[in-house]
């Protein structure tokens, strides 16, 4: 069944409902455009330019992309709340990339709203990690490798165990509701133990840290009958030399992924289909990620992201120019009751996907930074993208633009090629001025 099918199905279960999406970056939703009922598009950050679909983003509005604690992120809530209630007069649909916490009061006073995805409570749940890889455990003992995370001691022994394990080997420290590298911790020595950010945390486990690794992802969709669909496997660019640290979620290459033995892929392909299964037997309907990681040859299940996935955007690219579903597709499908197309085995769709890769970079300053567009050399086949506004301030640590290439960038996953690690280096020296640079410009 082609595209155009898919959307015309969507587009009569949808009836007389609005679409409306809410998510990090509006130009996710650029594929929602096919539906007539698409009517806005809200983001925390670079809004969808379209001239029918009214796109608002949260850092333009406060002039300032901001870190996800603080009040500056509140304010960045406070502002897609508001803007939602808005479009909520009439029967409308909420797709988002994840749920949002002000859904729920939200949904409950503009009850002819729905929102296709799952309850923030459900959300908050699988983000879980310790909890999740239990489930997982029970659920399928022999299909799954799991990494050896133990749980700390609470109390004064926390610090003994540690030292202890650390005089053997590097180790790592993960939180219970880690995501795109924030909240795990790496500890090689006394030095970085005395200054751990991370192990006073209850929720604290340890783990050891798998230094020749590769790191994988797939996005996937769990459908009400129990279907799963794979969508855009790829290498995970993870702690790059300029990343704040040594698991700082980086970007993807989905031709990097093609150098994996067929037997591998076909783990990731059994990976997500059994997480996928589990879900299913919990209820949950709708788009989800799986992060893995190759190590000594074995496939060893990394973390569940209930949500879509940050390479959405690749993703719904590459699935467009293979004919096939996008994930946005399949998500709609799930939540309004259309059947799944089924995917191919992972291998056959890691051969057909086209390669592209995209490389996140952040302001790495403890100032705010301000983004130059247009003054980053970039060779042939790369582009700047979601970078801000030209008034938009970017906080420290966190994503200034991405760089995305028409190629691979990898082959691990961890390192970049030469010639790309150097454009990286001249896009973030070119493209970024703190706001006391600026100020010293001007005398």
């Amino acid at each position: 069944m082609n595209r155009d099918r898919l959307y015309s199905l969507i587009e009569a279960r949808l009836a007389s409902r609005r679409l409306i999406w809410v998510g990090l970056y509006g130009v996710d939703a650029q594929p929602l455009d096919a539906l007539p009922q698409f009517s806005h598009c809200f983001s925390l950050r670079v809004p969808l330019q379209h001239p029918r679909i009214p796109g608002v983003a949260a850092e333009d509005r406060l002039g300032l992309r901001a870190s996800e604690q603080g009040l500056s992120a509140v304010l960045a809530l406070k502002v897609l709340h508001d803007e939602v209630a808005s479009a909520c007069g009439s029967p409308a649909a909420i797709v988002a990339f994840a749920p949002f916490p002000f859904f729920a009061d939200l949904l409950g006073e503009y009850p002819h709203a729905s929102h296709l995805g799952s309850p923030w409570d459900e959300f908050e749940a699988l983000n879980q990690k310790r909890y999740v890889e239990d489930q997982l455990r029970a659920f399928a003992p022999q299909n799954l490798n799991f990494i050896d995370w133990r749980p700390l001691p609470q109390g004064s022994s926390r610090v003994e165990v540690v030292r202890d394990e650390l005089a053997r080997h590097p180790i790592v420290l993960r939180t219970a509701s880690s995501h795109a590298g924030v909240g795990h911790e790496l500890l090689t020595d006394e030095a970085m133990l005395a200054s751990s950010r991370l192990l006073d945390d209850p929720s604290a486990v340890l783990g050891p840290f798998l230094a020749e690794h590769i790191p994988v992802t797939v996005s996937a969709c769990v459908f009400p009958n129990g279907d799963i669909t794979l969508h855009c496997p790829a290498i995970q660019l993870i702690g790059l030399s300029h990343a704040k640290s040594a698991f700082t979620y980086c970007g993807n290459d989905t031709g990097a992924i093609r150098q994996l033995p067929r037997p591998l892929l076909d783990d990731l392909d059994a990976c997500a289909r059994t997480v996928g299964r589990w879900l299913h037997r919990r209820g949950y309907v709708g788009a989800f990620g799986v992060d893995a990681l190759v190590h000594e040859g074995r496939l060893l299940f990394g973390e569940l992201n209930p949500r879509f996935q940050g390479s959405i955007r690749i993703s719904n690219a590459l699935d467009a120019a293979l004919g096939r579903p996008d994930i946005l597709q399949d998500h709609l499908m799930a939540w309004l009751g259309i059947p799944a197309i089924p995917s191919p085995p992972l291998a056959e769709l890691v051969a057909a996907q086209p390669a592209r890769s995209q490389v996140l970079l952040f302001n790495n300053s403890a100032a705010r930074t301000r983004v130059r567009r247009h003054d980053a050399p970039l060779p042939e086949g790369a582009e700047m993208l979601l970078a801000p506004a030209e008034h938009v301030l970017v906080d420290p640590g966190e994503l200034a633009f991405v760089l995305e290439f028409e190629r691979s960038v990898t082959t691990d996953g961890r390192s970049l090629e030469a010639n790309i690690a150097a454009t990286v280096q001249a896009s973030l020296a070119t493209a970024l001025e703190t706001q006391d640079a600026r100020r010293r410009g001007r005398r």
